[in-house]
């Protein structure tokens, strides 16, 4: 967990369950969090993944209850915990992946632009995208 302001933001990891084959870097929907997705990550782990996440800035526990911003621009602080993941579990020179559901989704793409060959490959379910091309 780490510790922003007033607002406690928590990460999550289901260790391997077998030789680790990789890490797969969760990043949740808007309005959601880490915990919708143990499921998910249960899968990933029982097939030999790290599977780790960060729940967003946007939706973290306060005392008073889950906060929603408007924007979700703080996601993209999503980011450099991408690469805490290799300080903190030991992630240098094993496979990353990236799981990407709605807007995450969309923060998966930008991610992997940001960091050309990083990732392996990405899941991306109902990701928050347009796609311009009109004959899609």
């Amino acid at each position: 967990d780490t510790v922003k302001g007033n607002i406690k933001l928590h990460n999550y990891r289901f260790p391997a369950q077998t030789e680790r084959r990789g890490i797969v870097q969760i990043i949740h929907a808007y309005g959601d969090h880490m915990g919708m997705y143990p499921h998910i990550a249960r899968k990933f782990a029982k097939a030999g993944y790290d599977v780790v996440g960060l729940d967003s800035e946007d939706l973290a526990a306060r005392k008073d209850g889950p906060v929603l911003s408007r924007t979700p621009t703080s996601w993209l602080k999503t980011a450099p915990f991408s690469e805490e993941v290799d300080r903190i579990y030991g992630g240098v020179g094993v496979p990353h992946f990236l799981f990407g559901h709605s807007l995450g989704g969309a923060i998966s793409c930008l991610m992997s632009s940001w960091y050309p060959g990083r990732y392996r490959s990405m899941a991306l379910v109902e990701p928050y995208l347009e796609l311009n091309d009109p004959k899609l």
